[in-house]
């Protein structure tokens, strides 16, 4: 948890992820920062996007929905959205994201 933090308001964020070949045609159920308590179910994923359900017990106490839709070979949409409690404390979270392909070099961002 990062200390001082005003999660009540709104807030943009840039990040930057190397996504390998594999990991493209894989196509892995959502892991990555997915909390340890948190399950997932009614993976789908297709040419046309990806989605997964969560239910989470533990820290964070409740369901949620993540959807990703490719809206064309270099370019995806998506949502997050959460409905619970975390550590207690009531958590209704939407986060929505947009990705775009930059090169085909990852530069100094690891895989």
């Amino acid at each position: 948890q990062m200390p001082n933090m005003d999660y009540s308001q709104p807030r943009t964020t840039t990040n930057q992820y190397c996504i390998t070949p594999e990991e493209i045609v894989n196509r892995e159920p959502f892991g990555e920062g997915m909390d340890e308590d948190c399950q997932q179910q009614n993976f789908v994923s297709n040419d046309q996007g990806m989605s997964v359900d969560m239910v989470c017990t533990g820290r964070m106490n409740g369901t949620g929905r993540i959807e990703y839709v490719f809206d064309s070979a270099t370019h995806y949409t998506g949502s997050m959205n959460f409905t619970g409690t975390m550590e207690g404390r009531q958590a209704n979270m939407t986060n929505t994201m947009e990705g775009s392909w930059v090169s085909a070099d990852c530069g100094n961002v690891a895989p």
